[in-house]
């Protein structure tokens, strides 16, 4: 039985949309578990390093961008 502890340093992206009912991919998947403030997301938990993040909506542009997550960080 292997006993070793791992702790990973994770950090967050906090996206905020001007409409209610947006989509939101991280690396190509859905977002389904986030936090919901008003109209903005709260994604925790994630790994350092770069994140593709997409966020669509009826009547929005799409957005795409590759945003850096650092830890102990909400980007």
């Amino acid at each position: 039985m292997d006993e070793t502890n791992n702790i990973v340093s994770v950090g967050g992206i906090f996206v905020s949309a001007e409409a209610e009912e947006v989509a939101i991919y991280l690396n190509d998947e859905p977002v389904e578990r986030y936090r919901l403030f008003q109209r903005a997301a709260y994604i925790q938990n994630l790994p350092a390093g770069v994140h593709r993040l997409h966020v669509q909506g009826d009547g929005l542009h799409t957005w795409v961008k590759s945003l850096p997550v650092y830890p102990h960080i909400v980007t």
